[in-house]
């Protein structure tokens, strides 16, 4: 091979393993998914019912779509009980950095999601 055809391999190998990286990385941290659940007035009322506010319920809503999916997929509220997604929250919230407030307002929203689905 000429040595212009060997640098062009070797270009196209490092490229195609610099993509390979650059994907791996970006799947250890996956962006936020569609899919967070509404606030419907069901799930409105479900947070009223247990004191959370719409503002509360909101803040929990945009935690859920941004914070807890920087790192992972989302997963469907209905995927676990309340109590499993309370362990999951409580197990995250200080990896995540999330105050106290706000893992309040995440898991009221966590919690009016479900409930409204049933």
């Amino acid at each position: 091979m000429s040595r212009p055809g060997l640098f062009l391999a070797f270009t196209f190998r490092k490229g195609r393993e610099a993509l390979l990286g650059a994907g791996l990385a970006l799947a250890g941290c996956e962006t936020g998914q569609p899919g967070t659940p509404a606030l419907t007035p069901a799930v409105l009322a479900a947070g009223a019912n247990r004191g959370a506010s719409s503002g509360d319920l909101a803040r929990g809503r945009e935690v859920f779509a941004t914070d807890c999916t920087a790192c992972h997929r989302m997963q469907p509220i209905g995927k676990f009980p309340t109590d499993v997604w309370r362990g999951i929250v409580a197990d995250m919230s200080q990896r995540a950095h999330l105050t106290e407030p706000d893992r309040a307002k995440l898991l009221a929203y966590i919690t009016a999601a479900r409930q409204a689905m049933h």
